[in-house]
């Protein structure tokens, strides 16, 4: 039985409007500028650690400052602030187009490693903001339809714009391709900052419970959230949960001793391994395989098209086959993408490599979320949360340093297989320390009232 939809105010079509709009062109953004961003440095000769420090300069400034920032943003009106912080997080990417303008190839990765430290200053304060945002402008009722279909919109979004890009890559000479790449997206950056700009939240009156708090689903889990928690700049499941601490402490350290600990360190132990092959891909592509960048923008495609779509059916799944068994799945699948990239000697395996680690991580990213919306105890959910971002940062840091360090040690391969094996390992810590219950009847899917 499906559930009817109130009647949509004016302020709501138009809410929702400039909601479809931020994930279009939000999608722009990540098929050029951030899809390519490792790539454009590895084309500069950049080793593996600089890549690493390229990725990672988000997670540190996230892990030293979002707690003190979320702090910020409670003593602050969150609309403004929020599109501020958008601004000034995308329009960085006007610089990196100008880099080869001034700057020798050899000194530009670092560059881009200082850029990307300063965006996320404002990036890590957007995705806290917006987060909260989005559950005062999106009602309950309306959330299931307003993200599924923002999963639609941002998943086409993505493979034009990706392939558009590698396409423009092959055809226009270095670095001039790159500049121009780097300007689309950050027109798309621009834009998405219009629309969250044009956001209206309605009066406190008119809020439902939930939206006041912030509480309920937002899209920490969905294919939307999943494609921005790719980017340590827009990781953000959670993270609106900061903004209730109501001044309270929010690490609990006494958390690490509770059943909810041992689950952190099978997070962990996944984080590691997911983000331990990002440095080492754009290697493999540019200097291995010496891959054309619109052979890349497929590989590029494929692993999104298939995140988002594997991601729709994880309700069906998890019904089907009971949630721990889903957890599991999907780390051994998604380990098969760094596995199969380690023995590739040419595009297609990569293909389908891509392919498959789209669908482990659409599973997920999904079961992920939802397993730790259902572990945190409601009353202290800030906590809860704020240990997961902490363990979160953690494995982005310790994941895209000790890739590289066994490419180093070993070799890029070798480091891709480590990362595979490592993603296995984790699975079996989720099984083991994940509940063997469902986590809940998956929601009906609401139809709109004309």
């Amino acid at each position: 039985m499906t559930n009817t939809l109130p009647f949509m105010t004016a302020l709501q079509r138009s809410n929702f409007k400039h909601i479809y709009g931020d994930v279009i062109w939000y999608g722009v953004l990540h098929g050029t500028a951030i899809a390519f961003l490792n790539v454009y440095a590895a084309r500069l000769g950049a080793t593996p650690f600089q890549i690493a420090f390229i990725t990672s300069a988000p997670a540190v400034v996230n892990l030293l400052l979002s707690l003190p920032i979320a702090r910020w943003l409670e003593q602050r009106q969150l609309h403004g602030t929020v599109y501020r912080s958008a601004l000034y997080h995308r329009l960085p990417y006007f610089l990196m187009a100008t880099l080869p303008l001034w700057l020798a190839a050899s000194a530009q990765p670092l560059a881009l490693t200082i850029i990307t430290l300063i965006m996320a200053v404002p990036g890590t304060a957007f995705v806290i903001g917006f987060n909260a945002q989005y559950a005062q402008v999106v009602a309950p009722e309306w959330r299931l339809i307003i993200s599924g279909r923002r999963v639609a919109m941002v998943a086409a979004s993505i493979t034009v714009s990706a392939l558009f890009a590698g396409q423009l890559l092959d055809h226009i000479p270095f670095p001039l391709n790159y500049q121009i790449v780097f300007v689309l997206g950050g027109i798309g950056g621009l834009v998405t900052t219009y629309h969250v700009a044009s956001l209206r939240v309605p009066q406190p009156a008119a809020l439902h419970p939930e939206q006041k708090t912030g509480a309920g689903l937002l899209e920490g889990g969905t294919a939307v959230g999943m494609l921005r928690a790719l980017n340590p700049m827009r990781s953000g499941t959670g993270l609106r949960f900061l903004l209730r601490s109501s001044g309270r402490p929010l690490l609990r350290w006494d958390l690490l001793r509770s059943s909810y600990g041992r689950l952190m360190l099978a997070y962990l132990v996944f984080y590691i391994a997911q983000l331990m092959p990002v440095a080492l891909f754009p290697i493999l592509f540019v200097n291995d395989l010496l891959f054309t960048d619109g052979t890349i923008s497929i590989a590029t495609t494929l692993f999104h098209g298939a995140m988002v779509l594997s991601s729709l059916q994880i309700g069906r799944l998890t019904h089907r086959f009971g949630f721990r068994t889903v957890l599991l799945a999907s780390a051994l699948i998604y380990g098969a993408h760094p596995l199969l990239g380690a023995l590739a000697i040419g595009a297609r395996t990569i293909w389908l490599g891509a392919l498959i680690g789209g669908i482990g991580w659409g599973l997920g990213g999904s079961a992920l979320h939802t397993h730790l919306m259902d572990s945190a105890a409601e009353a202290d959910r800030p906590a809860y949360m704020a240990l997961h971002n902490l363990v979160l940062n953690l494995g982005i840091l310790i994941g895209v340093l000790l890739g590289p360090l066994l490419a180093q040690v070993a070799s890029v391969r070798v480091g891709l297989a480590a990362s595979g094996l490592l993603m296995f390992a984790s699975g079996a810590m989720l099984w083991q320390f994940s509940a063997a219950t469902h986590p809940g009847h998956a929601a009906q899917q609401p139809t709109v009232a004309d």
